[in-house]
């Protein structure tokens, strides 16, 4: 590992932001200029180059040649970022942890938004987005029901990605470094394990983070290792059957509808306890903010018409039958298992629907299993 920059000294930066990169290019300026024009101006900025062969360390080494606060890291490739992630925080002074993806940017208030979360006594804190494709065009405010947490959503939902977080550095001596796996979402797995282990979780509805979305974004394209199954047939004719079922429009609207219903009854449920969490600036007060549940979630569905993933079915040979399964981006077999035992608590319409369209086509009815590919 080669790094180049300010040599370390004893000195404890406020804030060590870890940006990793691959063939970049002059590209990554943008970014670290928007790291470095926070208003925060104790910080350190690790920038880890994943084996890059472009000129990403030349644009970088120049921008460090002028600002100190800056240092390239350089590791021999291995294509999963969460190794980069750990080699810069291995490298880090700070008390506090930021990240940033090396095709997004930050507002000048960013970290500052993140710091008075921290400082008021949460343990990993997340500032709002926008949504631009490539070529810097606005695609997405994201709504407030984005930020909405609990450790129930954080099992089924990711939630928020590196790029608007921050937490504590001692963090990650208590759940250990960044999971580092060829398959699933790193940043999900992350901060699942810090709400395991009790982290309080803020969000901000600020959106502070620009955050560059392009269909070659490696989270298109990861591969997974886990599947949730929905439908177990007796044959592959009988999955294509049940596959061509859930598909049809009538029951896609149906789903559509049921799954909105079951998310506002669920979400309100969840908003009822301790530990749910309301982005700061949602509403003035915890009542009303509780009342607002359903309207902001409404409002999370029209901002997302279009803007969604497909959702994909597939189906898997299973001994003389077959299964039709959709892919989950877990890095754990233990996660997965939560995630189809939360989902299904969650969407109890949804599955209702699911096993009375296929009932046909079914040799019984699903379990909401999860298995490895």
């Amino acid at each position: 590992m080669v790094s180049l920059g300010s040599a370390r000294n004893s000195a404890t930066s406020l804030v060590s932001v870890v940006c990793t990169t691959y063939n970049r290019g002059a590209a990554i300026r943008r970014t670290l200029a928007s790291v470095l024009a926070q208003s925060v101006a104790d910080l350190e900025l690790l920038v880890v180059s994943d084996g890059s062969t472009d000129d990403t360390h030349d644009h970088v080494a120049a921008v460090a040649e002028r600002d100190p606060r800056v240092r390239l890291i350089v590791i021999e490739h291995g294509g999963v970022p969460s190794r980069a992630m750990n080699a810069g925080i291995s490298a880090a002074r700070g008390d506090h942890l930021a990240y940033i993806d090396h095709d997004d940017e930050w507002t000048p208030e960013h970290l500052a938004v993140l710091l008075r979360e921290l400082e008021d006594g949460a343990d990993l804190a997340a500032a709002g987005s926008t949504w631009v494709d490539p070529a810097g065009e606005l695609v997405s405010t994201r709504p407030s029901a984005a930020l909405f947490w609990h450790p129930d959503i954080q099992v089924i939902n990711p939630v928020f990605e590196n790029s608007q977080a921050a937490h504590r550095t001692e963090w990650i001596e208590r759940v250990g470094p960044w999971r580092e796996e060829e398959f699933g979402l790193e940043d999900w797995d992350m901060w699942l394990r810090m709400s395991d282990a009790g982290a309080r979780v803020s969000t901000v509805e600020t959106p502070t983070v620009r955050k560059t979305m392009a269909r070659s974004n490696r989270h298109r394209s990861l591969p997974q290792r886990h599947v949730l199954e929905l439908v177990r047939c007796p044959s592959v004719r009988a999955a294509w059957q049940a596959a061509r079922a859930l598909s049809h429009p009538t029951t896609a609207a149906r789903l559509a509808e049921a799954a909105g219903t079951d998310a506002e009854t669920w979400y309100q449920e969840l908003a009822a306890t301790d530990r749910f969490v309301f982005p700061r600036g949602f509403a003035p007060t915890r009542e009303e903010a509780v009342r607002r549940v359903p309207e902001a979630l409404r409002h999370s569905r029209d901002a997302d018409r279009g803007l969604e993933d497909p959702v994909s079915m597939r189906i898997e040979p299973d001994g003389d039958g077959a299964v039709l399964v959709q892919d989950i981006s877990c890095m754990t077999a233990e996660h997965a298992a939560r995630y189809a035992r939360t989902l299904r608590r969650a969407q109890p319409t949804v599955f209702a629907i699911v096993d009375e369209v296929t009932a046909d086509w079914a040799r019984e009815p699903t379990a909401s299993g999860v298995r490895m590919t």
